[in-house]
């Protein structure tokens, strides 16, 4: 059975590698931890594959060989996400201080990995059964050294509570009765040119009709979560959340809008209720730096999408005050205007801040002095070209010692 070998074979060069990636410098624990947890699922299935013998029914051999291939196909990429955690292009500093918001939020025993990653946007991989405790947020690589994008992390780890907290679930009936009335009450005319036959008697009890709508309601869904994410980023960061969220994707990703994702123009207009509903100050005309985007040019997708943004702009209410609530619960600190003042005060004078201050306080701060025009114009030692460069160490020296505080 050659394909057995083959398998064997496969997972070989697997352990072989993560021997390998054993012998690198770790920066942190929790890196170390996720590779031998990945080892020991390799292992494991290399196992399985050794109880295979020539007197194995090639149905079942195929079986063991076609599930350990899945298992490669779905962890290869958190060794490479592993491996990419120890480059030192990574702002190390940033770990301790999110690792311990993290576990604020999601518990004492989350692990947390860091990563520079080849994508734009900012992603997490979400726990799993072979990485239970561990949250996994990838950033841009060439912005991985970038101390004031550490508030995007607000959105990702978002992410994880939604999770967590099965959000999903609580919003899912919800989300499906305001799709039914949209469809019903303002796209059923536009419905009904794709569909002239279906009554709306038959949208919950005709198994064709219900795939109709269907996707409308996973798009709502999938909506909903960009949206509590956003509303948690600016609960966690406050106005250095919007800054790096303009600074990411302002004006606009070209083309069709994502099903998935809110319009650009939405997003920004539920952030500024959001901030409305926690306090934060908007930046003078924000919502101005982005631009609109199309819709899809499928007739159906474009039904579908204008059915689960309506749905969506009726519970995006409930999701900020869920995000809000969470925050609170946890008793994660806000963002102190005294605080960043000081902390101002003492990036002017080309020093990090001192104190136990907090990781909201010292980014908000970063990001104010980013924006002053006249930020070191008195020190004629710094050039123009090195105030960015200059702002990031002292950001990310600030980090170390609010952490050692």
């Amino acid at each position: 059975m050659l394909y057995v070998e083959y398998a064997k074979r496969r997972y070989d060069a697997a352990i072989q590698e993560i021997e390998r990636l054993k012998q690198s410098e770790f920066p942190y624990p929790q890196i170390r931890d996720a590779l031998l947890q990945l080892e020991n699922t390799f292992r494991q299935q290399r196992t399985s594959l050794d109880k295979l013998t020539p007197k194995s029914s090639p149905p079942v051999a195929k079986n063991a060989c076609s599930q350990s291939l899945s298992v490669l196909f779905n962890y290869t990429p958190f060794l490479g996400f592993v491996l990419r955690a120890t480059n030192v292009r990574n702002a190390f500093e940033t770990y301790a201080p999110v690792l311990r918001l993290a576990r604020q939020l999601l518990g004492p025993d989350t692990k947390l990995l860091l990563s520079s990653e080849w994508d734009y946007s900012p992603f997490v991989f979400l726990p799993n059964a072979e990485l239970p405790e561990f949250v996994l947020i990838g950033v841009p690589a060439y912005e991985s050294s970038n101390p004031l994008l550490i508030s995007l992390a607000g959105h990702e780890l978002g992410h994880n509570v939604w999770a967590q907290q099965d959000l999903r679930k609580k919003f899912d009936v919800t989300l499906r009765d305001e799709v039914l009335k949209a469809l019903k009450t303002r796209f059923w005319n536009d419905y009904q040119q794709i569909y002239p036959s279906t009554k709306q008697s038959d949208l919950l009890t005709d198994m064709f009709a219900k795939q109709t709508w269907l996707p409308a309601h996973a798009f709502a869904k999938r909506q909903l979560e960009e949206i509590f994410c956003d509303v948690m980023g600016l609960r966690l960061f406050s106005e250095a959340y919007l800054h790096a969220f303009a600074y990411l994707l302002s004006p606009c990703i070209p083309g069709e809008r994502s099903p998935i994702y809110p319009t650009i123009q939405a997003r920004v207009k539920y952030m500024l209720d959001g901030s409305e509903h926690l306090g934060v100050i908007c930046p003078t005309n924000y919502a101005d730096l982005f631009d609109s985007q199309m819709d899809p040019s499928n007739p159906v997708m474009k039904l579908l999408v204008s059915i689960a943004d309506a749905a969506v702009n009726t519970i995006v209410p409930q999701a900020i005050v869920e995000a809000s609530s969470f925050g609170d619960g946890k008793v994660v600190p806000k963002k102190s205007d005294a605080n960043v003042a000081r902390i101002c005060h003492d990036f002017r004078m080309v020093i990090p801040t001192a104190g136990g201050l907090t990781l909201t306080d010292i980014v908000n701060a970063g990001w104010e002095c980013l924006h002053e025009q006249d930020l070191w114009h008195h020190v004629p030692q710094i050039r123009q070209a090195d105030r960015s460069r200059i702002l990031n160490d002292l950001v990310l020296k600030s980090f170390e010692v609010a952490e050692y505080s």
